[in-house]
């Protein structure tokens, strides 16, 4: 997993390297960032108006890195959640939305508090990708996508049966990867179209959070 900063920095977490940046053509762990040096990172993202990286690891739980003030801290002192972090996503209201192997937990970012939010399936349980769309967060888990309104606190599925890997919106289609293709969904008739090859070429299982949008929305 990988973020840019506003610094122009590269950040780069690995499955048992840790979080690492590009400093001149190495990648290296800066000294105060040594608590991360063997870490299982799962997910990193970027607030870029409080300069923090939000670092998801597979076991202990979230680490907050202020870059500006170089020092890091561990949610687990501020709320309490499973250690276990799958997917990590952050909207402009101030809020951290951490998908975790127990559930999804809401972290405002400024009140330095959090809490869990209720869902009445059973799915939710495992979300696997977050992404934040208008008013809504898109949740992709082994079941399926939901929507989860995040003001009325009311939920619905877009999509079931389906293992969703990861979410990425573009201005007319919201794009999923699953275990097996790429599923494109309308956003306007909410209909879904699935590709399983491309040329000629089957696909293959995707990573979690596998996408990247370009700036022409492809």
């Amino acid at each position: 997993t990988i973020a840019i900063d506003k610094h122009k920095t590269l950040w780069v977490g690995s499955y048992g390297g840790g979080l690492q940046c590009l400093q001149g053509n190495k990648f290296v762990t800066p000294s105060w960032l040594n608590i991360l040096s063997s870490s299982f990172v799962m997910m990193l993202q970027y607030d870029g108006q409080r300069d923090l990286l939000f670092v998801g690891t597979n076991g202990q739980g979230v680490f907050v890195v202020d870059i500006a003030k170089q020092n890091i801290t561990n949610l687990f002192s501020t709320m309490s959640f499973n250690g276990w972090i799958y997917s990590l996503c952050y909207d402009n209201n101030g809020t951290l939305w951490i998908g975790t192997a127990r559930g999804i937990f809401a972290y405002n970012i400024d009140a330095k508090k959090g809490e869990e939010i209720k869902f009445p399936k059973s799915e939710i349980l495992m979300p696997q990708c977050l992404t934040v769309m208008n008013e809504s967060l898109l949740i992709g888990t082994n079941k399926g996508l939901i929507s989860y309104n995040i003001k009325k606190g009311e939920s619905f599925d877009i999509l079931s049966n389906e293992n969703v890997k990861s979410i990425e919106v573009a201005e007319k289609d919201i794009w999923l990867t699953t275990s097996k293709s790429v599923i494109r969904i309308d956003k306007q008739s909410m209909k879904s179209y699935e590709y399983s090859s491309f040329e000629g070429f089957h696909i293959g299982e995707f990573h979690r959070n596998a996408h990247y949008l370009t700036d022409s929305h492809d």
